[in-house]
């Protein structure tokens, strides 16, 4: 019966809670423990051509309110693309913590592990594993470490928790350790010290930025929130430093906005910046 085949839904589904306003501590609580609750897909596990049957419709609607992403299989690989921030085990036993909007495809070739990935994630690697990751703006290569990669308008930025990681583009190669940060941009690479919690943080939801030009940020923003922002302001020489969570869209501008002297309208999914 259909409510026999839904029972291990319904039971998952109790965990949930619906969106609340509150104080800053009650947020923090309601993010970690969304966190916390995120599931963790297999690629290789992910059926191909699942059936359509209620079992699947109503596992789709459960997942959907988890935050959701899609499979594809093709001949050159796999891909996974994440509506909402996803933990993804790969093909070879890898973790990923995809952000929201972000895409990955795995390949195998011979022992090494390549991940194309569009957007931006953070990676657990097991010690010794062969792995490259392959971004348009450049690749990393890794060996046995904890590491993210985010690609940003005209910058990437890269950050080491464990090991050691190496980027490397047509023109220029850097290497960074366990607390450092790399922000790389088309005429420029900057190390920085980096809070080994940031990733941590990340996974929760958290935005860290560190001298970035306010362009990327807005980019993160529209990225995070789904949101158009549009702006007839010049924003050239404009830096940001600050941190906010991404559960509140007008806090987040608030946070932004106010130290550049901006103001901000909301209307729907666009948001008008204007001095």
């Amino acid at each position: 019966m259909l409510e026999e085949e839904n029972k291990d839904w319904l039971e998952i589904t109790k965990t949930l809670s619906t969106p609340f306003t509150g104080g800053n501590e009650d947020s923090w609580n309601a993010i970690q423990n969304k966190i916390q609750s995120t599931p963790v897909y297999s690629l290789q596990d992910y059926p191909k051509k699942p059936k359509r049957t209620w079992r699947y419709l109503t596992a789709a609607a459960a997942i959907l309110l988890f935050g959701f992403a899609l499979f594809f299989m093709n001949s050159k690989g796999e891909k996974f693309i994440a509506q909402e921030s996803t933990s993804i085990v790969l093909p070879d036993q890898n973790n990923v913590f995809l952000f929201k909007g972000s895409e990955i495809k795995f390949e195998k070739r011979d022992e090494q592990s390549f991940i194309q990935l569009s957007g931006g994630a953070i990676f657990e690697v097991a010690k010794g594993s062969d792995f490259v990751v392959e971004t348009s703006k450049g690749k990393i290569s890794v060996l046995g470490t904890v590491f993210s990669v985010e690609e940003g308008l005209e910058h990437i930025f890269v950050n080491c928790t464990e090991g050691k990681v190496k980027f490397e583009d047509a023109e220029r190669s850097e290497e960074i350790e366990k607390g450092e940060g790399l922000s790389i941009g088309p005429k420029h690479m900057t190390k920085r010290s980096l809070n080994l919690m940031e990733l941590e943080s990340r996974k929760k939801g958290e935005l860290f930025f560190s001298e970035m030009p306010l362009e990327e940020v807005i980019f993160q923003l529209e990225r995070a929130y789904d949101i158009k922002v549009q702006s007839s302001i010049n924003l050239a020489g404009k830096k940001y430093s600050g941190n906010f969570s991404t559960s509140n869209l007008k806090q987040a501008l608030e946070l932004v906005c106010f130290p550049m002297n901006l103001d901000y309208k909301i209307n729907g999914s666009v948001v008008k910046l204007y001095e």
